[in-house]
């Protein structure tokens, strides 16, 4: 299913992006309180964030197909003793060089190899830092503009799928 979703990239180019993210909130919340509805969808997991309902490991592969795929070997996977897949970090690109950066994603994250014992907290903190931590920014104004207009007490009744079909 093809949907929007935030880029995490999106200052780079224009410096005034929060701003479009305050706009787009209010037009979501305009558009659902007016009943008019919005040509094209948003990512299940954006949806989510805006009904204030946690993430979880699948609600990646609305974001990135593959990492989802990745990450859900991880969790699929019986990893041995002494065995490792992945540490605690996850990789970042840059815009303005062809390059990488490694994120750790907690203290420490490329020294703690992902085993048995820890890889659901591996996956909570991998998935909580594609979907939310790199996107807080533009998350919080997209809030910011969506709940003066609609507060997020009036939307607990709704589920993905209702929500989606409001806007």
């Amino acid at each position: 299913e093809l949907s929007y979703t935030i880029n995490e990239n999106s200052g780079y180019f224009r410096p005034d992006h929060l701003d479009y993210f305050l706009f787009c909130g209010q037009i979501f919340a305009k558009a659902l309180f007016e009943r008019i509805s919005i040509k094209g969808f948003l990512s299940k997991a954006l949806l989510k964030q805006l009904l204030g309902q946690d993430l979880v490991a699948q609600d990646l592969k609305y974001i990135d197909k593959e990492l989802w795929k990745s990450i859900s070997f991880i969790e699929n996977e019986k990893l041995e003793k002494g065995s490792t897949l992945s540490y605690f970090t996850a990789t970042k690109k840059k815009l303005d060089i062809d390059a990488e950066e490694i994120v750790e994603l907690k203290e420490n994250g490329k020294l703690i190899a992902v085993n048995e014992e820890n890889k659901k907290e591996f996956i909570q903190i991998f998935v909580d830092y594609h979907m939310k931590k790199k996107i807080q920014q533009q998350i919080d104004r997209l809030k910011e503009g969506f709940y003066p207009l609609i507060p997020q007490e009036l939307l607990w009744i709704l589920d993905v799928e209702e929500f989606q079909f409001f806007l």
